[in-house]
């Protein structure tokens, strides 16, 4: 799994510093597991395609590809060729605009380490 992450929210404190801390380091247990690779856009790059709004690609056993899109009233499923390949496209192109894994991954150490003081190696 491949998660792509604006900067931003990770600065926004939602529910306290202990919290925000508590999430980054899930975030990175998770990452040390292999279990996600986490990519971040640093607040550097102003502008970036993830801009339009958050969006989940998914591919089924069956083969089959789909898309979640969230929108200000509700969420729809993509189904359509189309439409899965602009957001395949886009998703690439968060990718480029992302630190690296490794980089992501010293910023969210970093990140941690202002909520809550802690150092990590």
């Amino acid at each position: 799994m491949v998660a792509v992450l604006d900067e931003v929210v990770l600065h926004r404190t939602i529910g306290s510093k202990a919290v925000m801390a508590d999430q980054i380091m899930h975030l990175l247990n998770l990452i040390e597991q292999r279990l996600v690779k986490v990519l971040v856009i640093p607040t550097e790059r102003e502008g970036h395609p993830g801009l339009t709004g958050p969006f989940t690609l998914l591919s089924l056993r069956d083969g089959r590809d789909l898309a979640y899109v969230e929108e200000a009233l509700a969420g729809r499923m993509v189904h359509d060729r189309e439409g899965i390949r602009t957001l395949s496209l886009q998703f690439g192109d968060l990718q480029e605009v992302a630190l690296s894994p490794a980089e992501s991954q010293r910023l969210l150490k970093k990140l941690k380490e202002g909520f809550d003081g802690t150092q990590l190696a």
